[in-house]
């Protein structure tokens, strides 16, 4: 074992020990921390089943109130690489919380972005799903991988001219440019102004570097985010509407140093009753600017509902339409098959207030191609502190 992973197994352990005794003292420190454990058996066709088990996240942190005016977060998150799959341990939210007015905050730091809190917060089981928007960028992102990676065998083909060659490479470092941040990060560095016009509205505002919480920004450009909303019927109905641009500086067909700009929307529509049964509907796209637009488009129903006590049941279904379909291919090649959708339905059994057991089946469909479906059974637990 090395130095830093027993350093920091030394400071989870001192942690753990330290949280109930300072918990207990009077102070205006608040500790979180939560967990997802899951055992998942890949059931699709085929010979190359799996069973494992894993966790996706471990959140460890608190909030500190300095006065009435400040208040200060930092949590950290443990994690598999993205690209390796081994753990990591990084700052998920560092950030100042500054209460200007009664209704008026300015967050400064790494924090929340407004990509898709909302709707994460409606659908409620991120446990064992991401939001949406969220879940759409992954399934958008390996597609995009494999794009750049044909764009880049289409360049190298030597049956065609050395201007074509040279366009295409343009075309594919256009589209890198273009795709790198997908729909988005869950937290980045930035400012956030949050207004409460009233009680049952509100506005969030937010500037951020745009290249999300795992990456240094390395552009003059910045992400410019805005998200409103509405509560009516005594809150029970929540409406939310979500607009993004970010520019970014790539080249033309020709070569060219050339500006674009990326735009990206949500819509969020929920109904929740007495917190006994919940209904959403979620729509959001993404147009990624450039030499060619590719527009993403991402809708998604969602609905939870108590069925006896300390029993809840779940569905969702997520119908993904990638942009890559009608994409620019080389003459004579048949245009790709790349939309598809998620299914997700099970169970949650609150064994404690803090802990919950959860059955569930997740089956990745490919919409408009003969791919077979991906088939998973899962049983997490969630639990907090």
């Amino acid at each position: 074992m090395n130095i830093k992973k027993l350093f920091f197994h030394i400071l989870v352990i001192a942690i753990t020990i330290t949280i109930p005794v300072i918990a207990s003292a009077d102070n205006d420190i608040k500790f979180e921390g939560k967990g997802y454990f899951y055992y998942h058996h890949d059931a699709s066709n085929g010979d190359g089943q799996s069973n494992a088990f894993d966790f996706s996240r471990v959140y460890m942190g608190a909030k500190y109130k300095l006065s009435d005016e400040f208040t200060v977060r930092y949590l950290t998150d443990l994690g598999h690489q993205d690209k390796t799959g081994k753990l990591e341990v990084f700052a998920k939210y560092a950030y100042l919380d500054w209460t200007l007015l009664d209704n008026m905050r300015l967050v400064l730091g790494l924090q929340g972005t407004n990509n898709w809190k909302q709707p994460e917060n409606a659908w409620g089981y991120r446990s064992i799903q991401y939001a949406p928007m969220e879940k759409f960028g992954k399934y958008w992102g390996d597609w995009s991988k494999i794009y750049s990676s044909y764009l880049a065998g289409w360049a190298a083909d030597p049956t065609i001219s050395s201007a074509e060659s040279q366009r295409v490479s343009n075309l594919r470092a256009n589209f890198n440019e273009a795709s790198r941040s997908k729909m988005g990060a869950s937290a980045d560095l930035g400012v956030a102004l949050k207004y409460k016009p009233s009680n049952v509205t509100y506005v969030n505002f937010m500037i951020l570097n745009g290249s999300g919480y795992k990456h240094t920004e390395d552009d003059m450009f910045k992400n410019f985010q805005i998200r409103s909303g509405i509560y009516l019927m005594e809150k029970a109905v929540h409406i939310s509407g979500y607009f993004e641009v970010e520019p970014w500086n790539s080249v033309d067909e020709n070569g060219a140093g050339e500006s674009y700009m990326n735009t990206q929307w949500d819509a969020l529509l929920s109904y929740t009753y007495e917190k006994n049964f919940t209904l959403g509907v979620n729509v959001n796209s993404k147009v990624f600017s450039g030499i060619q637009d590719i527009t993403a488009t991402n809708f998604s129903v969602f609905g939870r509902a108590s069925v006896m006590s300390k029993l809840n049941g779940f569905a969702r279904y997520d119908m993904y339409n990638t942009g890559f379909n009608d994409a620019e291919f080389k003459a004579g090649e048949t245009a790709w098959e790349s939309n598809g959708g998620l299914i997700v339905f099970g169970v949650e059994y609150q064994a404690h207030k803090k802990i919950s057991i959860i059955p569930n089946f997740q089956i990745m469909t490919y919409e408009d191609s003969d791919m077979d479906a991906v088939n998973s059974m899962y049983v997490h637990l969630r639990f907090k502190i």
